[in-house]
C-alpha cells in the first residue's frame, strides 16, 4: 500500500482498518494477505479510473512489488492492467520456468497471447515463449497457428527457427502428422547445429541444448508412433546421451519412450527398468503428477498384461489414464483404450472387450502404432470370440496384414487348418515391426477353446 500511494504509513492504516473490521477480510488464515471487501475496492478502483494516467503508474508500482516480494502471478495480472506487454512477456521470460514445471503452462499462453494481442509487435522471442507455453498446455491448434506465424516474421533468427522447429514437431504427441515431425525435427536438427545466434532459452527450459533434444527426442517419438520399435528405442538410447537430456523433465520423457518402445516389442525387462528409472526421477524432483509419466505407465501396463499381474495393471493404467485424460493428446487417449479393454479381454470376458473396443470411433490420422496395436487386439478379440469369418474380413481389408501375420496363424489353428497355419508362419518375415497383443484374445475364466490355449489362464477375479 505505501508503496502505490507514497505515504509511509500503508502498514499501520492496514493495521488500523482490520482492527476495527472496516473495508479489510482475511481470504485465509489469521496473519495472511488482507483483501478489499469487493465493494469497496470496486470504489477504489473507481476512483482511481477518474485520475488519467495515474492507474498505469500505480499499476507498475504494483507490479514491481510483488514481484520482488515473490507474487509473480500477481506482478503479471499487474503489469496486464498496467498496459504493459512489454513488461508481460519480459516477466514470464525470465521468471515463467516455475511456472512451466508446475503444469501452469496454460496461464503462461493466456499471459503471452494477451501481450501479443495488445502489441503485435513484440519481438519473436515473444511468440516461441508463446508457442512453447501452448505445446506445454497441449494447445495443439494454437500452437500450429502460432508456428505459422512465426514462419512469416521477417525478423526471425536461425536460433529463433530452431527453437520454433522443435517445439512445433512436439506437436507430434497430439494430431500432428508423423511426416510433419520428421520434418521439422531434421529442420531444428540442422539449424542448431549451424546457428551462430544464441537459440533463444524459451521458458527457461529451452537452449541450444534443449532444442537439440527436443528436435532428437521427437524423432524417436515419430518413429515410436510410426511403429518402427527397435529404431524407436535406439534413438531414444542415444537421446539420453545428449546434454539437454540431464533436464528433469526431459529425462523423464526419455526414459519413459525408451520404456514404451522395449515394452511394445516385448522386452519387458528393459521396459520396467527405464519406466522405473523415470518415475525415480519424478519422485526425485517432487513431480511424480506431472504428464511426462504418461509413457513409463503405459510401459509398465504393457508389462503387467503380458505377465498377468492385475494389481499392476489396474494401478498403472489408472495413472496413465489420469494423464492421457489430463492432457487429451490423441494418441495417449488412443493407447489408454486400448490398454483399457486387453484389462477387460483377461479379467472379464472378450465379448465385453470387443465391445469396448469398438465404443470409440478411431482417429482416421490416429499413428500407425495405434492402428496395429487396434487391429491386433480387434482380430484376437474375434478369434476369442468365435467370429472368424469377420476376423478374416478384417484381415483381408488391413493394409497393415503383412503385421498381423500372427494373428492369421491363430486364426487358421482356430480353424483347425494346421497346413494354412503352417504356410503364413513360413512366410513370415518376423519384422521390426510387431503389433503385439499378448493375452489379449481373451483366454479368461471359463471359455473352453477348442484349439490349446496360446496364452496362460487369467486369474481369478479377487
Amino acid at each position: 500500500m505505501s508503496v502505490v500511494t507514497g505515504d509511509g504509513n500503508g502498514a499501520e492504516m492496514l493495521v488500523l482498518l482490520a482492527r476495527r473490521s472496516l473495508f479489510l477480510v482475511h481470504p485465509g488464515t489469521a496473519g495472511g494477505r488482507l483483501r478489499y471487501h469487493h465493494l469497496f475496492a470496486d470504489l477504489l478502483r473507481y476512483r482511481l479510473r477518474v485520475q488519467p494516467g495515474e492507474e498505469p503508474r500505480l499499476r507498475r508500482r504494483a507490479a514491481q512489488w510483488l514481484l520482488d516480494h515473490g507474487y509473480f502471478a500477481d506482478a503479471v495480472e499487474q503489469s496486464l492492467a498496467a498496459g504493459e506487454p512489454g513488461q508481460v512477456a519480459d516477466l514470464i521470460i525470465a521468471h515463467g520456468q516455475d511456472s512451466f514445471e508446475r503444469g501452469e503452462a496454460a496461464t503462461l499462453a493466456r499471459w503471452l497471447e494477451a501481450a501479443r494481442s495488445v502489441d503485435p509487435s513484440l519481438s519473436a522471442a515473444v511468440e516461441v515463449n508463446l508457442l512453447a507455453a501452448q505445446i506445454a498446455a497441449f494447445q495443439t491448434d494454437e500452437a500450429v497457428e502460432t508456428y505459422r506465424r512465426l514462419r512469416r516474421r521477417a525478423d526471425l533468427s536461425d536460433g529463433d527457427s530452431a527453437a520454433a522447429a522443435a517445439l512445433y514437431a512436439c506437436a507430434g504427441l497430439d494430431d500432428l502428422p508423423m511426416a510433419e515431425v520428421f520434418k521439422a525435427a531434421e529442420t531444428a536438427t540442422g539449424l542448431v547445429r549451424t546457428a551462430d545466434d544464441i537459440v533463444i532459452d524459451f521458458l527457461g527450459v529451452g537452449g541450444r541444448d534443449s532444442v537439440e533434444f527436443l528436435a532428437e527426442c521427437m524423432t524417436a517419438v515419430a518413429l515410436l508412433f510410426d511403429g518402427d520399435l527397435d529404431r524407436s528405442a535406439a534413438k531414444f538410447s542415444a537421446v539420453r546421451n545428449l546434454p539437454g537430456a540431464q533436464h528433469r523433465v526431459w529425462k523423464i520423457y526419455v526414459l519413459g519412450g525408451l520404456a514404451l518402445a522395449r515394452a511394445l516389442a516385448g522386452h519387458a525387462n528393459e521396459a520396467r527398468s527405464n519406466a522405473m528409472a523415470a518415475l525415480e526421477v519424478a519422485e526425485a524432483n517432487g513431480i511424480t503428477y506431472h504428464h511426462s509419466l504418461a509413457f513409463a505407465h503405459f510401459a509398465l501396463v504393457r508389462v503387467a498384461l503380458d505377465q498377468l499381474d492385475q494389481n499392476m495393471a489396474a494401478y498403472h493404467l489408472g495413472e496413465s489414464g489420469i494423464r492421457a485424460h489430463t492432457t487429451r493428446l490423441a494418441a495417449n487417449v488412443a493407447i489408454q483404450h486400448l490398454l483399457e479393454v486387453e484389462q477387460t479381454a483377461l479379467w472379464e470376458s472378450p465379448d465385453v472387450a470387443l465391445t469396448q473396443l469398438r465404443s470409440t470411433r478411431h482417429n482416421p490420422r490416429e499413428p500407425k502404432i495405434v492402428t496395429g496395436l487396434r487391429q491386433a487386439l480387434e482380430l484376437r478379440l474375434l478369434i476369442a470370440t468365435g467370429k472368424r469369418d469377420q476376423a478374416r474380413g478384417l484381415l483381408d481389408l488391413s493394409p497393415q496384414a503383412r503385421t498381423l501375420t500372427p494373428q492369421l496363424i491363430d486364426l487358421e489353428l482356430e480353424a483347425g487348418d494346421a497346413d494354412a497355419a503352417r504356410h503364413a508362419l513360413s512366410r513370415w518375415d518376423q519384422p521390426a515391426v510387431r503389433y503385439r497383443a499378448p493375452h489379449s484374445d481373451g483366454c479368461g475364466r471359463g471359455r473352453e477353446r477348442s484349439a490349446q490355449p496360446r496364452c496362460p489362464r487369467a486369474p481369478a477375479r479377487p
